[in-house]
């Protein structure tokens, strides 16, 4: 303490306690320790000392815990042994008793079985069978043949008292019905005298009589179901004389074999209007943007018959005009294979005289071949333009209809004669052709709207007004477009 400064007394203090405390608490672990070594080392020789006690020897080596197993194993083995044990000595009770029992029962059926015996051989004697049964089976059979033929004869008096003579009772009631029925039905068949026969006869007839009275109930099923049907059909000849009458009386004929040929003209003019409507809508689609007035200033002084004959002239002289230069680029390809093959030989003049012939000669098949496809471009175009200037009523009026529909964002609907089968697209009022897959999904529902509502209109020039019911009519319609429906129809007798 000699150096250390005052104020770290308390701390080496509190140190120097807790070493003592250390130190002590080492020397009594150290104590336990030992005892607890020493009673291992005894509970050790008095566990070998008992292994060697019951036969089990145990080396030097073990350890106090693998004696302890074989202890443990030994204990519970011992145990098992003496459950076992237990259990067989009961099961040993068991069995005496159940021995003692099953004497008893033996002797009680040996009694009893001598008894039978006695009774069963003054059973034999009283039925004369004791000579002839020298052992039980025989005797038995001997029995069971004797219960047989009893029974067989049991039985065949009571076949005869109940079946037989009930049969033979029944055969004469129907002999007395037959001859009954015969008398009444067909005397001729008395005279066979076989009831039997008779019977059988008599039942062929009435087979025969009920498939001729389900054939007449079927014949006037059928008569009935011909009938209805028959009333039905005049029922609907009068309805649809009815629908017909209206028709009729505007066509100006009693009759359909009358009207007739006015349907015909119908069908003729409404193919002409159709054909029109097609040939002004391909004119105006391929008159460059020229309005309609400017395409028929320009084709005035030619009838549409010439129009025709100068686009099929146009496109034959196009035909020949490609065949020409495809046959002059062939000539042309063989002449410079030549020029190639002569390597600056004399004959290279002459080649070169031949080429600037062919280019010269392609140069004015060329310029022929501009002015018959310009020609034919202006003529598909003023056809174009024709077409689109008589296109058909119910046309003009869907695509001014779509136009209002769609705010302005399409000027009017078109039809493609150049595909295969014509197919109807919208113009946008830039001019750019959106066909109608390419059209949003409230687009079409408004391409479609107008076509019907132009349509209703086309109907209801020639035919009385009826109420037009329609649902979800505006379901994709944008709210700016919903609200345009309510002038599309100037009447409005639409919308």
């Amino acid at each position: 303490l000699g150096r250390m400064p005052l104020e770290d007394v308390p701390e080496w203090l509190a140190k120097r306690e807790a070493a003592l405390l250390a130190h002590a608490t080492l020397g009594q672990l150290k104590r336990d320790l030992d005892d607890e070594l020493h009673a291992a080392a005894r509970t050790r020789s008095a566990i070998v000392s008992s292994l060697a006690t019951v036969g089990k020897a145990s080396a030097e080596s073990e350890d106090l815990a693998t004696l302890t197993a074989r202890v443990t194993a030994y204990i519970g083995a011992a145990d098992t042994a003496r459950t076992r044990k237990d259990e067989l000595a009961q099961l040993v009770v068991k069995s005496e008793r159940a021995l003692a029992a099953a004497k008893a029962a033996a002797m009680t059926i040996t009694e009893v079985f001598q008894e039978w015996q006695s009774q069963w051989i003054a059973a034999l004697d009283a039925a004369g069978l004791g000579a002839a049964s020298a052992t039980f089976a025989e005797a038995e059979g001997a029995v069971e043949l004797e219960n047989t033929v009893a029974t067989s004869l049991k039985d065949a008096d009571e076949l005869r008292r109940s079946r037989i003579d009930a049969m033979k009772s029944d055969l004469g009631k129907l002999e007395d019905g037959a001859r009954r029925l015969a008398t009444m039905v067909a005397p001729k068949l008395l005279d066979l005298g076989d009831w039997s026969a008779v019977s059988l006869q008599l039942a062929q007839q009435l087979r025969e009589a009920l498939a001729s009275e389900q054939r007449a109930k079927d014949a006037e099923e059928n008569v009935a179901r011909a009938e209805s049907d028959k009333a039905e059909a005049e029922l609907k000849v009068q309805a649809a004389g009815a629908r017909l009458k209206p028709l009729l009386d505007l066509a100006g004929a009693a009759s359909v074999a009358d009207a007739m040929p006015v349907i015909v003209r119908s069908d003729r003019s409404r193919a002409l209007r159709f054909e029109i409507a097609e040939s002004t809508d391909a004119l105006l689609r391929d008159g460059d943007g020229l309005s309609s007035e400017a395409i028929k200033a320009e084709i005035a002084e030619y009838a549409p018959a010439e129009v025709i004959g100068l686009h099929e002239n146009a496109k034959a002289d196009s035909q020949e005009l490609s065949e020409r230069v495809n046959l002059l680029i062939q000539r042309r390809v063989a002449a410079e294979q030549a020029f190639s093959a002569i390597a600056g030989q004399a004959n290279g003049a002459i080649a070169e005289a031949k080429r600037q012939e062919a280019l010269a000669t392609m140069g004015e098949v060329a310029e022929q071949y501009l002015e018959v496809a310009t020609a034919g471009k202006l003529l598909k175009w003023a056809i174009d333009r024709y077409r689109d200037k008589k296109q058909a009523p119910m046309l003009l009026r869907a695509s001014a209809i779509f136009a209002t529909l769609t705010l302005g964002s399409f000027s009017n609907l078109v039809v493609d004669y150049e595909q295969e089968v014509p197919a109807l697209s919208a113009k946008r009022s830039s001019g750019q052709v959106v066909e109608v897959s390419g059209l949003s999904e409230g687009t079409r529902d408004q391409l479609f709207m107008a076509l019907r509502i132009a349509a209703i209109e086309l109907q209801l020039e020639s035919t009385k007004a009826l109420p037009f019911v329609a649902d979800d009519l505006f379901i994709n319609f944008d709210d700016e477009r919903a609200r345009t429906p309510a002038g599309v129809h100037e009447r409005g007798s639409i919308i």
